[in-house]
């Protein structure tokens, strides 16, 4: 009978500990997630994202360019950026040697298994 209540204590004991240690990475995890999500660290990464400069950029273009000869200048850099990034873009499937629809046609038709659902 002693013996059983020493293993009980034991598992307890070994069940608190557990939760404490549980309890220390939470908290630890959450510092990390604060120090991560503060908000100069994340206009730092939005900021340096192609999207979001795009987003910016066309902005800028929105605002600034609607009339007069800063207008005119910004209408001319924006139809340059679209341009340039449409030539790298198909620059890019060039070299793959893929067109955009037989990759996307390609995944489609990836099996995966275990998947039993009709094609």
């Amino acid at each position: 009978m002693s013996r059983s209540l020493e293993l009980l204590a034991l598992e307890k004991q070994l069940l608190v500990t557990r939760a404490s240690v549980q309890r220390l990475r939470i908290a630890q995890q959450l510092g990390a997630l604060r120090e991560e999500a503060r908000l100069p660290r994340l206009a730092r990464q939005v900021a340096g994202s192609p999207r979001a400069q795009g987003a910016l950029f066309t902005l800028l273009v929105a605002v600034a360019g609607r009339r007069g000869r800063v207008g005119h200048w910004l209408r001319a850099a924006a139809l340059a950026v679209s341009v340039a990034r449409f030539a790298r873009s198909m620059l890019r499937r060039a070299r793959t040697g893929a067109a955009p629809e037989a990759e996307t046609a390609a995944r489609h038709a990836e099996v995966v298994p275990g998947d039993s659902r009709p094609l």
